[in-house]
């Protein structure tokens, strides 16, 4: 399994509260005063039939990620109460959204508008119990795309990808996302096309369009299990005092470097010939 750390942010929307239904997620509405409605301060409730949802703000759940942000993807700025979609006026402003990170695309969430994956149920129970969740690690999965590029591509757009598996004719998939059918019929049986394959991650989606989540203390400690696992397989903490140092240096790794030592280690293990750390 291939887990991701992923941000998580809860917004307001424009909701009226009686338009809210069983399952919905809200959030108190602190300019009430207190009591009314059995509510506290900030208090987070998912919605059921005995809820008055009178003085109670809907609220939706976004799962970020640092992915590059394409066309026609979803995103939050960071410090923003609202999210966008990426339709920009040129490549410049693309480049832009792509190359900042206060930009974060979007890959589930709870508002149905955005038609992305969800996350699950327990887990917005989980959300609504702790209230403070700002990280996760998200199962994500490999998949192998292909670059294709026609002759005079560029003046259509192209290159572009197309994941294998999904597409048996590639020449009609070219024409049906913008390449001339004319193009191919000027080079007839001599039509060429450049393709390469690329590598992408994303989310896990089960067949009720929800995502894998973990929390990342859990995840971290199974990777340090691991890792110490392995670590003992080629003497590198052998001793309980070693183990012990070895632990402490791990715990020491601020968390916006962990992924990559995690990663970093694991090349380590593999090339060591110990599968402690891979399993």
């Amino acid at each position: 399994m291939n887990f991701k750390r992923c941000k998580v942010v809860i917004l307001p929307t424009n909701n009226e509260a009686k338009l809210n239904k069983n399952g919905d997620l809200v959030k108190y509405n602190n300019l009430i005063l207190g009591g009314l409605s059995g509510g506290k301060k900030d208090e987070l409730r998912i919605v059921n039939n005995t809820l008055n949802t009178t003085h109670w703000k809907s609220q939706h759940l976004y799962i970020l990620s640092d992915e590059e942000i394409q066309v026609g993807d979803w995103y939050y700025r960071d410090g923003e109460s609202f999210v966008s979609k990426c339709d920009p006026v040129d490549d410049e402003d693309l480049k832009y959204i792509q190359t900042h990170s206060v930009f974060k695309k979007i890959i589930a969430s709870t508002d149905p508008k955005l038609d992305l994956p969800k996350p699950s149920k327990a887990f917005i129970q989980k959300y609504v119990e702790l209230g403070d969740i700002d990280e996760v690690m998200v199962e994500h999965i490999e998949e192998t795309l292909k670059m294709v590029d026609p002759p005079s591509g560029w003046k259509y757009g192209f290159p572009k990808l197309y994941p294998l598996g999904h597409v048996t004719d590639v020449i009609k998939w070219m024409v049906e996302q913008g390449y001339p059918q004319a193009e191919v019929d000027l080079y007839g049986d001599q039509f060429r096309y450049r393709c390469s394959d690329y590598i992408i991650k994303s989310p896990k989606v089960s067949k009720n369009n929800t995502i894998t989540i973990r929390s990342v203390e859990g995840n971290d400690q199974t990777l340090i299990n691991h890792i110490l696992k392995s670590a003992c397989g080629y003497g590198m903490a052998e001793t309980e005092k070693g183990k012990n140092e070895f632990i402490k240096c791990m715990n020491s790794i601020p968390s916006k470097y962990f992924e990559d030592f995690i990663y970093t280690l694991s090349r380590v293990a593999e090339k060591s010939g110990s599968d402690g750390f891979l399993k």
